[in-house]
């Protein structure tokens, strides 16, 4: 049986939430994006203070979802087997509104995600910290019941999504909304720098960009509206995913088409620890990577040397390189030992999944490669290639 392997060699350290950059004059907030060995790949986590005085809590950075989904300490969910909130190798922290003055209401609030997880509990509303300021009133969902599959440790969710894709039963200013309506920032817009999680970690920029994190020009596209003519979700037009072997090496490179039916429209979700796409373009992966696919095991492992060569994404004007490289995910035997094909060469996965219904998505392994600005005042995503380990910064607000 083959086991994935955490490839990022980056240790977990907790940086502080930056305060707004008043030095520069500027009204932004920036935080740092967390790569940590104790999770899973490609899981960005964000540190946060809820209350006063300030309780920590650290989750996963959502653009996929809405909302702040926050356990009840010694509730019922912080003592499922599976629970993170206190005493575990990774602790992640939980919430016990009466040490910090937060206002629990008597609205229900329920939520459920795509990976099987189920979470109820009540409506909340409070200070959020980060660094030395602070949104003073931040509505969250203060969760005390669900279900957990098999295998899916509880985690908080730093929900950023649209406000028209929240759960709670009345639609409410979530956490970029209120920072905005609070004169944090002066827009209602954060951009996003997942880097290489092999590397440092990223950041999430409030209000501003970051020049020095990308190349080029950002180029704009509207986030499309759904059937009711609402904006739930970051969903944009995807036109095309090309593969460049690692054997072209005269230019200019031959480019394969993997998507000669089309594309379908994409969330772009950094919750996705993982790429979704339709069977018949990650059958054409599989063919140009030299290995097995079928619906129900997906892409089968490849050679981890086959890493140089890249993935090609086009929206619009906008194109992203992501290299193969920072996909590959290396496999274990179940005694540890590298897992090797009949010729001796190590094997890896890529981290994608078969998804045949609209939208697809395209989570935190591709958001490595791009620098985007999600700008929900115009309805629009903004994108660049990414400087993969910037260490400079040049930052702006926005617009």
């Amino acid at each position: 049986m083959l086991t994935n392997s955490l490839i990022t060699s980056h240790v977990l350290s907790f940086q502080p939430l930056l305060a707004v950059v008043l030095a520069q004059g500027l009204n932004v907030v920036e935080t740092p994006l967390i790569h940590s060995t104790k999770t899973p790949p490609f899981t960005a986590l964000i540190k946060a203070g809820f209350g006063t005085p300030a309780q920590e809590v650290t989750g996963v950075f959502d653009t996929g979802s809405s909302d702040l989904v926050i356990p009840r300490r010694d509730s019922a969910i912080c003592q499922d087997v599976q629970q993170q909130c206190s005493g575990t190798d990774f602790e992640t922290g939980a919430v016990r509104p009466n040490s910090s003055s937060l206002l629990v209401q008597r609205t229900p609030f329920a939520t459920n995600f795509v990976n099987g997880v189920q979470l109820d509990g009540t409506v909340a509303v409070g200070a959020v910290s980060f660094g030395g300021s602070a949104v003073s009133k931040v509505q969250f969902g203060l969760v005390s019941n669900g279900s957990l599959p098999p295998q899916t440790p509880l985690v908080p969710i730093f929900g950023v999504g649209p406000i028209q894709g929240e759960a709670a039963q009345e639609l409410y200013p979530n956490l970029p909304a209120q920072m905005k309506a609070e004169g944090k920032i002066k827009s209602n817009a954060f951009s996003l720098y997942m880097n290489d999680f092999r590397a440092a970690n990223g950041s999430v920029l409030f209000g501003g960009t970051d020049s020095a994190k990308f190349s080029g020009e950002l180029r704009s596209m509207p986030i499309l509206v759904n059937n009711d003519n609402q904006i739930p979700s970051f969903v944009v037009s995807w036109d095309a995913l090309e593969f460049v072997s690692a054997n072209n090496t005269e230019p200019p490179a031959q480019k394969t088409n993997l998507a000669p039916e089309g594309l379908p429209v994409t969330l772009l979700d950094s919750g996705n620890p993982g790429m979704s796409m339709p069977s018949a373009m990650l059958s054409a992966l599989a063919d140009q990577m030299g290995t097995t696919f079928n619906r129900d095991e997906g892409v089968g492992p490849v050679r981890c040397n086959a890493a140089d060569s890249k993935l090609v994404f086009g929206f619009r004007q906008a194109s992203v390189d992501l290299p193969m490289e920072m996909l590959m995910l290396p496999l274990t035997n179940d005694d540890g030992s590298p897992a090797t094909d009949n010729a001796g060469e190590p094997l890896c996965q890529l981290p994608v999944d078969v998804s045949d219904e609209e939208p697809a998505s395209l989570g935190a392994p591709f958001l490595q490669a791009a620098y985007v600005v999600f700008d929900m005042d115009n309805q629009q995503i903004l994108m660049a290639q990414a400087v993969v380990n910037a260490t400079d910064s040049q930052i702006q607000e926005y617009p």
